[in-house]
């Protein structure tokens, strides 16, 4: 970033800066694709997730923890953490409700 140099596609990989490298042509397929797969996941694990990066981006170790652990103990309490419980234990698909 600072030295303005370019790099590949493959080099980003590489440095771990982008999760990963589809060929030209490709992108929107990647794209849609990524999009479904979080699309299944359990809505509030998804907006926890989110907002725990977002929050945790200039947090010392010990407090960015603390927001996990925080967002976590909200989500064990949820209608969704206990369907997903179920579902596992009956071997099925959950059915997310957000809530």
């Amino acid at each position: 970033v600072f030295s303005g140099r370019r790099i590949s596609a493959r080099q980003a990989y590489e440095y771990g800066l982008v999760e990963r490298v589809v060929p030209p042509g490709q992108v929107m397929e990647a794209a849609l694709e990524l999009a479904r797969t979080i699309a299944r996941q359990g809505p509030l694990g998804v907006a926890a997730a989110k907002q725990v990066i977002n929050r945790n981006c200039d947090l010392a170790l010990e407090a960015a923890l603390e927001v996990e652990t925080e967002a976590w103990a909200r989500l064990m309490d949820s209608h969704d953490a206990k369907e997903g419980a179920r579902a596992f234990l009956e071997k099925r698909k959950p059915v997310w409700q957000g809530r």
